[in-house]
């Protein structure tokens, strides 16, 4: 009895971290430097096998900065997949609403599930991912974009240290 007590325990507690999250190639991401005008590509990623709906929001911070664009929906998603654009009329942000589910005969599968392109602008930005339900942030990542003056003092530091 206390084997079964056991495994119900870690399963519930592999079951509570279960999430979702914000990958480039493939890999959970903090930050991202990029330079204006660059594109890339965030993927969704679910580690679980279960339907959801979660917002992927640009500017969430008052600073929308760049362009979210292009949604895709994977296979991986369940047969029930789904995007639309979102746009707050509160400043919360600009992004894309993403779904999945599916029937017994297309359930989603643990991986990337949903893609969405990102155009950096001028300035830097936070991507964040929130659960369409509650609210509640479930991963971001921040985008970086250096300022010319400082690619020039860089670029002059090189050639200084390529000098000696």
């Amino acid at each position: 009895m206390k084997k079964l007590l056991v495994v119900l325990v870690l399963g519930l507690a592999s079951l509570a971290n279960a999430g979702l999250f914000l990958y480039q190639n493939g890999a959970p991401v903090d930050s991202i430097t990029m330079m204006p005008g660059e594109t890339i590509t965030l993927q969704v990623y679910s580690d679980n096998a279960l339907a959801w709906n979660a917002y992927v929001i640009n500017g969430l911070d008052g600073n929308a900065a760049g362009l979210l664009s292009v949604p895709t929906d994977l296979a991986s998603a369940g047969d029930m997949k789904s995007n639309s654009p979102y746009v707050a009329a509160d400043g919360w942000g600009h992004g894309f609403l993403f779904g999945t589910g599916g029937s017994p005969s297309g359930l989603p599968v643990v991986g990337v599930q949903h893609t969405v392109n990102f155009t950096a602008g001028a300035t830097g930005t936070l991507i964040s991912l929130y659960d369409g339900t509650s609210y509640e942030e479930l991963d971001s990542v921040s985008i970086i974009v250096p300022e010319p003056a400082t690619m020039v003092i860089l670029a002059l530091g090189g050639l200084l240290f390529r000098r000696k």
